[in-house]
């Protein structure tokens, strides 16, 4: 986490040019799709036992989408 705050605390020093900040944003982007995608990653809401029967139908249709993909 240590490395982490070194970057958070580099970022807000800086004042990049918009290419920079344009790069440094997309690289940033993708680390985090790159974690959120982690083998074993999961977030609070998978964490948590699915009910079917209080389940909204937008919950529904995330858990499809989840689990099986998008057409």
């Amino acid at each position: 986490m240590a490395e982490l705050d070194t970057v958070a605390a580099t970022l807000a020093e800086v004042t990049p040019d918009a290419t920079t900040h344009a790069t440094v944003l997309a690289r940033l982007q993708l680390l985090v799709e790159q974690w959120e995608t982690a083998e074993g990653a999961t977030t609070a809401d998978e964490d948590e036992e699915f009910d079917v029967d209080t389940a909204t139908d937008e919950a529904m249709f995330e858990l499809i989408d989840r689990e099986f993909g998008t057409s």
